[in-house]
């Protein structure tokens, strides 16, 4: 009997851990939400080796000077730093965005 009711609350468990991330991999997709692993340490102190964090995609026109921003580089893996500056591009909706880690001495060279 009690053998019986630990394993049907274990079962019962399962579904319930399935179904919430099931949820999540939705609300994921839907509001354009994924994780990222910081695998170096230019965001330190604020963001640790190893840390792991929730970015979700945001306009280039929402983008403010002292924003934590990770951006995708062709062919290179994407790189996460603080914006130091914001200026306006070519057009309406670009924007020129510099960064730079928080252990870092420098700027970054590309912006």
């Amino acid at each position: 009997m009690i053998r019986r009711f630990i394993t049907e609350t274990l079962l019962w468990l399962a579904a319930a851990a399935g179904s919430v991330c099931m949820v999540l991999v939705i609300l994921a997709y839907t509001l354009n939400i994924s994780l990222i692993m910081f695998r170096t340490g230019s965001m330190e102190p604020t963001i640790p080796t190893g840390s792991v964090a929730v970015v979700q995609e945001i306009q280039a026109t929402e983008v403010q000077v002292g924003d934590i921003l990770t951006v995708d580089r062709e062919g290179e893996l994407p790189v996460t730093h603080r914006v130091t500056a914001v200026t306006e591009g070519s057009h309406a909706q670009e924007r020129i965005i510099r960064m730079q880690g928080d252990a870092n001495t420098t700027e970054d060279p590309h912006p």
